[in-house]
Formats: C-alpha cells, structure tokens, sequence
C-alpha cells in the first residue's frame, strides 16, 4: 500500500509540462554539442592564416580541436538528462 497521496492534477500537469521542457532543452543541446564534435574532426586539418584572419578563424578552430572530447562529452550528458526525464515521465 502507497502511504503517499494522488497529486492533484495541476500538480501532475506542471511536472509534466516541465519534463518535456527538460527533454526538448536537452535534446536541442545534444544536437548542438553533437554538432560541435564533428565539425572538430575537419577543423583537425585545416591550414592556420596569419594575420587577421588568424586571429578570428584560428581561435575557432583552436576552440573546436581542444574541446573536441568535451563537447562529445556534452552531447552524452544531454542525452543521460533527456533520457532520465523521459523515464520520469513514463512513470
């Protein structure tokens, strides 16, 4: 036996709509994580210029090859957060 109430239903609801808001953030971040690691592995080969376009194409293509484990790292915890409210929400 459940020694615990029934939640009233703006109560259910309110959870429930903030579940999918977790679930939609997570998986629009996941994409742009996921995103973030693919296009490191062209950035890997790409010919530094010198002068100003050094110092605004190098810098992005040395944020994307030195984060590239932490953005695959991102687009997994994304995953683990949409998932796990995904399983709540089931419940």
């Amino acid at each position: 036996m459940s020694t615990t109430k029934e939640l009233p239903k703006k109560s259910r609801d309110l959870i429930n709509s903030s579940l999918w808001l977790t679930i939609k953030v997570s998986l629009v971040s996941f994409v742009t994580t996921f995103s973030g690691f693919l296009m490191s592995f062209p950035a890997e080969h790409a010919v530094q210029e010198t002068g100003l376009p050094r110092t605004m194409l190098g810098y992005n293509r040395d944020f994307l090859v030195d984060g590239q484990w932490y953005f695959l790292a991102a687009s997994i915890l994304s995953l683990v957060f949409a998932l796990r409210s995904w399983i709540k929400l089931s419940k």
